[in-house]
């Protein structure tokens, strides 16, 4: 019985002062290395747990309308400007998901109280009813 070929990945040093053409010529930046199977199952695990991390904050945000339906533009302005590590949502690592996800339920809160205050931002997003103009 033949044994499955064990999978190899290659891992590129590629940087932002390199050229491509440089980095293709210079192989010898390539490090080559192999996962073992319960590596790879732990990582896939990992990877799972993280997406379910991810989507969590990523409700939060669209319930406390900091994430619209249709844009990402807010939300990715948001998450460099103001959260916790002030990164993009896909950068954080699994303990600084933790980090961002207390926040979030912190901002839940914070919205809930401030929605049921008539008149504030929170409020109109909550209810639906559109801001009135400053004219």
């Amino acid at each position: 019985m033949r044994q499955p070929k064990k999978q190899s990945r290659i891992y590129n040093t590629f940087n932002d002062s390199d050229s491509a053409v440089n980095n293709y010529f210079n192989n010898k930046n390539r490090v080559e290395t192999q996962k073992k199977e319960s590596e790879q199952s732990l990582s896939a695990e990992m990877e799972l747990i993280m997406k379910r991390k991810r989507s969590t904050i990523l409700t939060l945000a669209t319930h406390t309308g900091i994430k619209e339906a249709d844009s990402w533009t807010k939300f990715n302005n948001w998450m460099i400007n103001s959260s916790v590590h002030k990164k993009a949502l896909n950068a954080y690592d699994y303990d600084e998901l933790d980090d961002l996800t207390k926040q979030f339920h912190a901002l839940k809160a914070n919205y809930e109280n401030s929605a049921e205050k008539t008149g504030t931002k929170a409020w109109h997003h909550a209810t639906g009813i559109p801001k009135p103009s400053d004219n």
